[in-house]
């Protein structure tokens, strides 16, 4: 199992790790979202888990460390993807179930 994860919140999040992180020895990138749910974890344990936007409140209910690294920036993507956030979340609380990661839409 691999340990560190590259979470997209939804499929363009993934996809763009996918198709830039390997020049920097990226991980492959998980998402629940539409097609990328079907190809699983990908050999991913959970445990330690990079992600782009979202709750910390949230993820301070699931891991024991929370860490802001950065934030998403581009002059090129919309206004509701910029100023994002990005954790880097250590410790999990709770077992790493992949289906409760669907989500379509």
């Amino acid at each position: 199992m691999r340990c560190l994860s590259l979470l997209g919140r939804n499929y363009g999040e993934a996809a763009a790790v996918d198709v830039y992180g390997p020049a920097l020895y990226g991980p492959p990138a998980i998402s629940g979202h539409n097609n990328y749910y079907l190809w699983g974890p990908r050999g991913h344990d959970g445990s330690v888990v990079i992600v782009v936007g979202g709750d910390a409140v949230q993820y301070a209910k699931q891991y024991q460390s929370i860490e802001r690294v950065g934030e998403l920036n581009s002059p090129y993507a919309q206004r509701y993807e910029t100023d994002i956030p990005i954790y880097v979340l250590r410790g999990r609380r709770i077992a790493f179930v992949w289906p409760r990661f669907k989500h379509y839409e």
